[in-house]
């Protein structure tokens, strides 16, 4: 999952110990590609998060491909099995649970 990193604060402990702690927000990432062994050598989705306003030509072509309306503002390959990355479709929207 791919996050937006929104600031720093602080947290207690219940022994009084304080801590720091990253606040991120975690928006619906996008499978915009996939990688398959047989054509690419190894097994990846391409997640997207975020809007871009105006998108270049090649990110044009990656919304193209995967039928999007919006283009993502950020991109990012992450490692996966054959069966996952087959099980999900482009445009498929992955939401964090809690």
């Amino acid at each position: 999952m791919l996050g937006k990193k929104l600031g720093q604060t602080q947290k207690f402990l219940e022994n009084g110990m304080r801590i720091p702690v990253t606040t991120v927000a975690v928006a619906g990432n996008t499978v915009v590609g996939q990688k398959t062994q047989d054509k690419n050598g190894y097994s990846a989705l391409q997640l997207g998060i975020g809007t871009k306003k105006r998108p270049n030509k090649a990110l044009q072509g990656i919304m193209k491909g995967a039928s999007l309306t919006t283009a993502p503002y950020f991109l990012k390959e992450a490692r996966a099995d054959d069966g996952e990355v087959s099980s999900l479709a482009l445009g498929t929207v992955l939401k964090a649970t809690e």
